[in-house]
């Protein structure tokens, strides 16, 4: 019997070395290129392929000196899928951001959103504390936390997914990573599913939206009016322009 994605993700990371951190000045300290090149043998010897798929995506332009720099915010499932049978995978959510003058920032997010899912997948060793990176103590609040373990006890989806756009990647991974043992694997594998099931309400939310205006159904102002905060703006992101100039123009 062929082995399935997990049996495959365990042999690569008995195969998976150290790497050393260093060579790149910002993030997790090691180059995208020097993961894939330990990786790529691996996965093509145990039968995985590594597939990026684009969900949403935000940018700003940050005041100041730099104004002319833009700070962009991508969010991406970051798939492993078993060659053998493609429909056996395990997906990663990440959310990335990346500063760019031109148009390589949604690049650059995309590489660094897959060199940290692999980090994380094969369970890598860099050296650095990713968790206390610039916070100190988790960087979080006691507010933070008790948004995330409210909505990770109310299984509350659509308050997780928001709640993790809120905060950003960085407070929402020391969150992430603060389980106590024994609770570990559980709780996270939880988050994750809350945070892909939430993806897909504001998915939802944005389709029904656009069902309801090509339909010029007036119905869509009482949808759009259960949205709070965040939430409708990570809906508008999903919109397209004729979409958003109609709900603008006839807004009730």
């Amino acid at each position: 019997m062929a082995a399935n994605i997990y049996q495959r993700i365990n042999k690569v990371m008995q195969e998976a070395e150290y790497i050393k951190k260093g060579s790149a000045g910002q993030g997790t300290g090691v180059l995208y290129d020097e993961v894939i090149a330990m990786l790529r043998g691996l996965l093509t010897k145990n039968g995985i392929v590594i597939a990026v798929d684009f969900l949403a995506d935000d940018s700003r332009i940050k005041p100041g000196k730099n104004s002319d720099q833009y700070i962009y915010e991508g969010c991406f499932n970051v798939s492993y899928i078993n060659v053998d049978d493609p429909a056996d995978r395990l997906v990663t959510q990440v959310v990335a951001h990346a500063m760019d003058s031109g148009d390589k920032a949604p690049g650059k997010a995309i590489t660094y959103a897959t060199k940290i899912s692999m980090l994380k997948v094969f369970a890598i060793e860099t050296g650095l504390n990713d968790e206390g990176r610039g916070y100190g103590n988790g960087g979080y609040t006691e507010d933070q936390k008790g948004q995330f373990e409210e909505a990770l006890e109310n299984k509350d989806a659509l308050a997780m997914y928001v709640f993790m756009r809120q905060v950003g990647p960085d407070i929402y991974t020391s969150l992430y990573n603060s389980f106590e043992k024994g609770s570990i694997s559980k709780n996270k594998k939880l988050c994750d599913q809350l945070c892909e099931a939430g993806q897909d309400i504001i998915k939802g939310y944005a389709e029904q939206i656009t069902e309801l205006v090509d339909a010029r159904d007036p119905a869509v102002f009482e949808l759009t009016n259960e949205l709070q905060g965040l939430e409708k703006s990570l809906v508008a992101n999903l919109l397209d322009t004729n979409t958003k100039q109609y709900l603008k123009e006839n807004k009730q």
